[in-house]
């Protein structure tokens, strides 16, 4: 995973949502516990795993997000 140091001085990560979760079970269990689907403005879980955006996220589930390609 790419490591990016955010202004706030914390370190966050930028990765395809399938290099994050071993697979689509553990993207479901993890997106129903912290809304992750909603946060990366899909309508379900299959369609983000589908899609499998480049996002950017940290240890704290509420900083994922879709990443932009130029950072």
């Amino acid at each position: 995973m790419k490591k990016i140091k955010c202004e706030s001085g914390t370190t966050e990560w930028k990765e395809h949502l399938q290099n994050v979760c071993e697979n689509f079970g553990e993207f479901q269990l993890y997106s129903r516990l912290y809304d992750i689907t909603r946060r990366l403005g899909f309508k379900t879980e299959e369609e983000a795993w589908e899609k499998n955006p480049l996002i950017q996220g940290s240890v704290n589930p509420r900083n994922f997000r879709i990443a932009k390609k130029s950072s």
